[in-house]
């Protein structure tokens, strides 16, 4: 026991030496163990803020109905309140035509002059970001 008890007390003497002697290589070796080992519970504690996130947020499923032009308000108005008295739907919003007219209207006085000049329609996308 005494001869395995020395030869351990060498070595851990020897393995100072070296350390002592080579200091800078020693500490990067010790910052690289240490970031190697923060890493993995870095990510453990990321992962968890994200899973509390995401309890916290409710995400509840939506659907939007399109009518065709040439259907009435009254059509529309019908079919909101078939929907509304469904007890599986939680809330239903009517936008009318003239409402959602209104709200291109705004979202359009928000655009740069340059974007009302030159960049009208689906095809033209692209040009957004040459503002």
């Amino acid at each position: 026991m005494r001869a395995w008890l020395r030869q351990h007390r060498l070595a851990f003497a020897a393995a100072t030496r070296k350390w002592l002697a080579q200091r800078a290589a020693a500490l990067l070796n010790a910052l690289a163990l240490g970031v190697a080992l923060a890493l993995p519970a870095g990510g453990y504690a990321l992962l968890e803020g994200l899973h509390g996130l995401s309890t916290r947020s409710a995400i509840d499923p939506q659907l939007s109905v399109f009518m065709r032009t040439d259907v009435g308000p009254e059509a529309a108005q019908r079919l909101a309140a078939r929907l509304r008295s469904d007890p599986r739907v939680h809330r239903v919003r009517l936008i009318t035509r003239e409402d959602a007219l209104d709200i291109v209207a705004y979202i359009k006085s928000l655009w740069s002059p340059y974007i009302l000049a030159n960049c009208q329609g689906a095809k033209h996308m692209n040009c957004m970001s040459h503002q």
